[in-house]
């Protein structure tokens, strides 16, 4: 490819992401990367002419790609995990603007697809609101996963329960700024009962800890091993957020294992409704909880499995 036409391709990409400004370097390699895609799907497009391509829409989607089918008329289908422009302090690594800065960005870009499915009810319902074609997607844990559920379930059925538990990775920003704001309402309750709070990083929270209780214990990364004991021993998983997208895997996989979860509003999304679910606003309202006879006791999860309709559209 000429120089000339490299520059007018580099135009055209440009155009296509809304004239944003890139710099030099990345514009180049942008368009590098343009040309190499379309070479690959031009040869596989030649052995089918009807291809379409489902990209795993994250943080880290190639825009090259999509601009890629776009130009050569593919039909895009994607996968979307979250609405990345409006997760908290997260930066557009095009136009370098910090949510939700940039939703229309995303917007913009997710409009050249045919179909988005979502993990959430909620952003398929504000995909929809701009014209995007979303459809609701659950997420639905491998076999593998269901079985380590099932046998911690199993597990969990004559092991002493000794504190609740929040897991999560402390080196996420808004994952600290949950817990920070768990571990001051939690040892604000007053009640005679542990919180133990384990993965990369926790170890490091210890100064957001009261010195007058000690009432919550940070765990640090834990093993395999280690995860499985907590996930046996704990009474309930206690999980607290700052508002975001996208829905929490992790709860499902809970439920499957017998753990009660409770969650403050901004983390129970998508799972309201769900049995073995508690949610909470207030601190007051997380104390009513905790305090409440029946938070133990053994409840019914059916887990709702609709990726065979969804696979079958490509079969």
């Amino acid at each position: 490819m000429s120089l000339l036409e490299r520059v007018k391709l580099a135009f055209r990409f440009s155009k296509f992401l809304g004239y944003q400004k890139l710099d030099f370097n990345t514009l180049r390699y942008k368009v590098l990367d343009i040309i190499l895609w379309k070479k690959y799907l031009t040869s596989l497009k030649t052995k089918d002419e009807d291809l379409k391509v489902v990209i795993d829409l994250s943080y880290y989607s190639d825009e090259a790609l999509v601009f890629a089918c776009y130009e050569l008329g593919i039909e895009m289908i994607g996968i979307l995990h979250n609405m990345e422009s409006l997760v908290h302090q997260q930066k557009s690594h095009l136009s370098g603007k910090v949510a939700p800065d940039w939703f229309f960005e995303e917007i913009n870009l997710l409009k050249f697809f045919s179909s988005i499915y979502t993990i959430s009810r909620e952003e398929q319902w504000l995909l929809s609101l701009y014209g995007i074609k979303a459809h609701y997607l659950p997420y639905v844990p491998s076999e593998n996963v269901i079985s380590n559920c099932l046998a911690i379930k199993k597990l969990r059925q004559h092991s002493e329960k000794k504190y609740y538990l929040s897991i999560g990775t402390a080196s996420n920003p808004p994952t600290v700024e949950g817990f920070k704001e768990l571990i001051y309402i939690f040892e604000g309750l007053n009640l005679d009962e542990k919180l133990v709070i384990g993965g990369y990083d926790t170890e490091k929270m210890a100064s957001f800890l009261s010195n007058k209780t000690k009432k919550v214990y940070l765990k640090g990364a834990l093993s395999e091993k280690e995860l499985e004991q907590v996930l046996v021993e704990c009474k309930a998983i206690i999980i607290h957020q700052k508002p975001t997208t996208g829905a929490l895997t992790k709860i499902p996989e809970l439920l499957l294992s017998g753990i009660p979860v409770i969650c403050n509003t901004s983390s129970a999304r998508n799972y309201y409704y769900l049995n073995g679910v508690h949610v909470y606003k207030t601190g007051n309202e997380l104390k009513k909880i905790l305090k409440h006879p029946k938070l133990l006791a053994p409840f019914d999860f059916n887990l709702e499995n609709k990726n065979k309709k969804f696979l079958d559209e490509f079969n």
